[in-house]
């Protein structure tokens, strides 16, 4: 998979969470692009299955990005319902091109994040 197919892949996932719903104020997400405009990052993005070392997942223990909603609540778009086999090629992607540049994973995690939101506010 290249690095274009892969956020591809990412991007189409995290489409399908849409329209999300704040459980606290009520406020509804409408789209991607939406949820961008109208929330504050909250950290880094954490990959449970990169932090275990477990590049080839029989179940995958989570991937999550979390956001705060204008009320304070905290929003998460997560790798639930994703593919075994797409989070596999994602993790040992970034695994790879971590080694590949000399940088943290964190960093490889936050380059994906920034890319896919660019594609959703294009």
């Amino acid at each position: 998979m290249t690095e274009a197919q892969m956020m591809q892949v990412i991007f189409e996932h995290v489409n399908k969470q849409f329209p999300k719903r704040c459980n606290c104020c009520q406020r509804v997400f409408l789209d991607y692009r939406d949820y961008l405009l109208n929330t504050k990052h909250t950290g880094v993005p954490i990959s449970y299955d990169l932090e275990m070392n477990d590049l080839e997942p029989q179940v995958s223990n989570g991937n999550i990005a979390l956001a705060n909603c204008h009320c304070g609540n905290t929003l998460a778009i997560t790798s639930s319902g994703m593919s075994l086999k797409h989070i596999g090629q994602i993790l040992l992607w970034v695994k790879m091109e971590a080694y590949r540049r000399g940088v943290s994973q964190e960093v490889i995690i936050c380059h994906i994040r920034d890319t896919v939101e660019g594609m959703a506010l294009a």
